[in-house]
């Protein structure tokens, strides 16, 4: 499999700006990945969406995911590719 010259130009989504952080901070410096922005969903995405001309977008599911997923179908003309992060949070409890 040959990878791609060029890194993937990922925009992180997440209501929670030590979530959006972390995210970054794990992810910034990953071979094959350029972090190109950070912010929130729905307060963010329309203006980063513009300004960084990412590749795909991550985005975190926080608490309320339902609420989360339908405010990102309403973006959904973006046409990138979204990866989702979902809490099980039984799993958290447990």
């Amino acid at each position: 499999m040959t990878l791609p010259s060029d890194p993937l130009r990922l925009l992180i989504l997440a209501d929670d700006p030590l979530a959006r952080r972390g995210l970054a901070a794990l992810l910034e410096g990953q071979a094959g990945i350029l972090v190109v922005g950070a912010g929130h969903l729905q307060e963010d995405l329309p203006a980063l969406h513009d300004e960084t001309r990412p590749d795909i977008l991550l985005v975190d599911l926080g608490w309320d995911p339902l609420a989360k997923v339908a405010s990102l179908s309403g973006h959904t003309g973006t046409g990138l590719p979204v990866v989702a992060l979902l809490v099980d949070p039984e799993a958290i409890a447990s």
